[in-house]
């Protein structure tokens, strides 16, 4: 006999009557995917010019493990989209119920590409503080907090429901047996917020050793400015945490699976996740990219000066000594027959070097 399905409105009672079961947000979920992981891409591929065709230099550690950060990247953006197609965005109504177990497998699945992803972007910055700074102490404290929050947090969200389908299945098939451990809503709330501290541990590990350095303040501050440039990954993961709160309303049992429109409020934290894993690749590519940009204000320089003097050295046409007189020739002979030297620019139309 097979085992009846409960309906989202037997689940979550009839929608309210001024919500439009029609309207969506993914969008612009799908919009801000399509945009940001882009250009996270490109600054990967920015930081490899960097390193190989301007600096000529093999590619460290640091570089391969923020080429590796792509795959859980663009992993997240496959599971987004499937996310979009079986219901993210829209009422919690709207969606069939056998979308609703696609949604939630995929949500599940989500948080493990999330933890992986932002793992692997996090040890391509300490790898980059190692190769730059000489500290080791505060970079193993880095490394540990890491690797092991990350490791917990994994282990927690495989082992959270038993059986592991629980995590999905409880949406249309309340009635089956089995059940989770914790309060899932408690959980992503507790690791977005050691997530969001452990981007401040690494984001202030380069202060010290920085300050250290002889260089004039100025240097020094624009140095920190783009280590601290790091400091939009934890407004966008103090967002993401912020976004969380709505699954507090309506929830049943252990999960925020069952909250009124999860997938309705979910939309929005998904976008910020987002822009917290692709901000966390570009900001760790920043430090790399002065070489690259260096060789493109120099390039840039020589080829305006190059126009300007072209422009300048230009002769205008129609210009004559006289009214119907014969124009000048490029060279004039002296009484003596030697050659004149070609009139120079008058001092007012010189250009000025752009350095």
């Amino acid at each position: 006999m097979a085992t009846p399905r409960a309906t989202p409105q037997n689940l979550f009672g009839p929608p309210p009557p001024d919500i439009d079961l029609s309207e969506s947000r993914a969008e612009g979920v799908l919009a801000a995917a399509g945009t940001l992981m882009p250009i996270a891409t490109i600054f990967v591929a920015l930081r490899l010019l960097s390193r190989t065709k301007v600096q000529r230099i093999p590619l460290q550690a640091d570089d391969w493990i923020c080429v590796a950060s792509l795959v859980p990247l663009w992993g997240y953006f496959v599971v987004v989209y499937y996310l979009t197609q079986n219901g993210l965005g829209r009422h919690i109504w709207a969606p069939s119920d056998e979308q609703l177990i696609h949604y939630f497998k995929a949500a599940f699945a989500s948080g493990l590409v999330y933890f992986v992803a932002l793992l692997v972007v996090k040890l391509a910055v300490i790898a980059l503080y190692r190769r730059i700074f000489t500290m080791i102490k505060p970079l193993y404290v880095c490394v540990f907090l890491t690797i092991g929050f990350y490791i917990a947090a994994t282990t927690t969200w495989l082992a959270n429901c038993r059986p592991i389908s629980r995590h999905w299945d409880q949406s249309v098939y309340p009635q089956l047996p089995g059940n989770c451990v914790i309060n899932t809503y408690a959980f992503a709330i507790a690791s977005a917020a050691i997530n969001t501290a452990i981007d401040v541990v690494i984001l202030l590990v380069p202060v010290r050793p920085v300050l250290k350095l002889h260089m004039r303040t100025p240097q020094k501050v624009l140095v920190l400015g783009v280590f601290f440039l790091g400091s939009f990954v934890c407004v966008a993961s103090f967002l993401r945490l912020y976004y969380l709160l709505p699954f507090s309303h309506g929830i049943h049992n252990v999960t925020w699976y069952t909250s009124t429109n999860v997938t309705w409020y979910a939309s929005t934290n998904i976008i910020w996740t987002i822009a917290e894993i692709c901000l966390a690749v570009v900001c760790a590519c920043l430090p790399t990219l002065r070489p690259l940009l260096h060789w493109t204000l120099q390039v840039l320089n020589t080829t305006i000066r190059s126009l300007l003097a072209s422009f300048a050295l230009r002769p205008r046409s129609g210009s004559s000594s006289g009214s119907g007189s014969a124009p000048l020739e490029p060279e004039a002979r002296t009484k003596t027959g030697a050659t004149a030297e070609p009139a120079t620019i008058a001092s007012s139309e010189r250009w000025i070097p752009l350095e």
